[in-house]
C-alpha cells in the first residue's frame, strides 16, 4: 500500500518548478507519507526526485490531472487522505499560485538549490530578463510575444535604476534594444540555470512574459523590486474557461509593480506588428494597483483567497 504522486513534466525550467510546486504542497497539505516521483528525469531540483516505472494496476485508485492549469485542489487531498492505496499522476501545466503559494518559503529553501554567483552583482541595476529566441518565430501567438520598448523605457523611468538586460539576445530583437539602450549592460546567456539564478538574486527585476524568470522572483530571497507585465499568459483577459486561465499574480506582495496589457499581443511574422514592436507608445499598457488587479481578474471567475 502507498501513496503516490507522479509527475510528468512538460516545458522546460519554469514549467518544471511549477509543477513540483503543485506536487510538494498536495503532499505537505496532505499530512501524510507520499512519494514523489518523475517520469522522466530532470536536473533542476536538489536533491533529484525518483524517476520510475509505475505500474497504474497495482493501485486501488488513480486520478488524473491532465491539460489543465487549474483543478479541485481539496478534493484530490481528501482523496489522498481517504486510501492508502492512490496514485495521483500529473501532466498538466498547473499554472495557478493558490495551488502553491502558501509553501513559498519551503520552496525557496529546499526545491532548487540556490548557487550564489561571484561574477555578477546587479544590486544597484535593474536586471531585466528578454525571452525573444523560441517565440520570435511564433506568429499570431496571443500568450507570448516579446514587449513593446515602450514599456523598457516605463519601468527605466519608474525604477530610476540603469538597466542590465539578460537572456535570449542573439537575435534581431536583441539588437533593437542595443541600439535602444546603447550604454546599457547585455548579458546573452546559454547556460539556463546561470541565467536563472542570477535573476534569483537580484535586487530589482522585470521579468518577460515567461515562467522561467517569473519562478526565479518567486522563489527569490534578495527580492526588492519587480516589474510585471500583465500580458500574454499572465493576463486572463478574454480566457472563459476557468480550467485554462492562468494566475500567477501575487496580490499580497508589495514589491510588485504589475502593467496590464489589456488588448496587446504581436505577429511577428506582420510587418505591422513589427512596427507596434518599435513604435508602441504607454498608451498599450498601464500600472494597476492590486486592488485593481484583483477585481480584474475576479470578473473572470478567479478567488485569490
Amino acid at each position: 500500500m502507498s501513496r503516490d504522486i507522479q509527475v510528468k513534466i512538460l516545458g522546460r525550467m519554469g514549467n518544471a518548478i511549477i509543477q513540483m510546486m503543485v506536487a510538494e504542497s498536495l503532499r505537505i497539505d496532505s499530512g501524510l507519507e507520499v512519494n514523489i516521483s518523475l517520469v522522466l528525469p530532470s536536473t533542476y531540483f536538489s536533491p533529484p526526485y525518483e524517476v520510475k516505472a509505475i505500474n497504474e494496476e497495482g493501485y486501488e485508485k488513480v486520478i488524473y490531472i491532465r491539460n489543465v492549469h487549474f483543478f479541485d485542489f481539496n478534493k484530490v487531498i481528501n482523496e489522498l487522505k481517504s486510501c492508502d492505496s492512490i496514485l495521483i499522476k500529473i501532466e498538466a501545466w498547473v499554472q495557478r499560485i493558490e495551488l502553491f503559494e502558501r509553501h513559498k518559503d519551503f520552496f525557496s529553501n529546499n526545491l532548487v538549490p540556490e548557487i550564489l554567483s561571484n561574477t555578477f552583482n546587479f544590486d544597484n541595476n535593474l536586471l531585466v530578463h528578454v525571452r525573444a529566441g523560441d517565440i520570435l518565430g511564433k506568429a499570431g501567438s496571443s500568450r507570448y510575444f516579446p514587449l513593446p520598448i515602450s514599456y523598457y523605457e516605463a519601468i527605466i523611468e519608474d525604477a530610476k535604476l540603469e538597466p542590465v538586460f539578460i537572456g535570449e539576445l542573439d537575435n534581431f530583437y536583441g539588437e533593437i534594444l542595443k541600439r535602444k539602450f546603447p550604454s546599457s549592460f547585455f548579458i546573452s546567456c546559454e547556460d539556463s540555470m546561470k541565467t536563472w539564478q542570477v535573476i534569483r538574486n537580484a535586487k530589482n527585476c522585470a521579468i518577460s512574459i515567461s515562467t522561467f524568470s517569473w519562478t526565479a522572483c518567486f522563489l527569490s530571497k534578495k527580492l526588492e523590486k519587480l516589474y510585471f507585465p500583465v500580458a500574454g499568459i499572465f493576463n486572463c483577459h478574454g480566457r472563459q474557461n476557468q480550467e485554462r486561465i492562468v494566475n500567477l499574480i501575487e496580490l499580497n506582495n508589495e514589491k510588485i509593480t504589475y502593467y496590464y496589457f489589456q488588448n496587446y499581443f504581436l505577429d511577428l511574422s506582420k510587418f505591422e506588428d513589427l512596427s507596434k514592436l518599435l513604435n508602441s507608445g504607454n498608451d498599450v499598457f498601464k500600472k494597476l494597483a492590486h486592488s485593481e488587479l484583483e477585481a480584474l481578474y475576479k470578473k473572470f471567475n478567479v478567488d485569490f483567497n
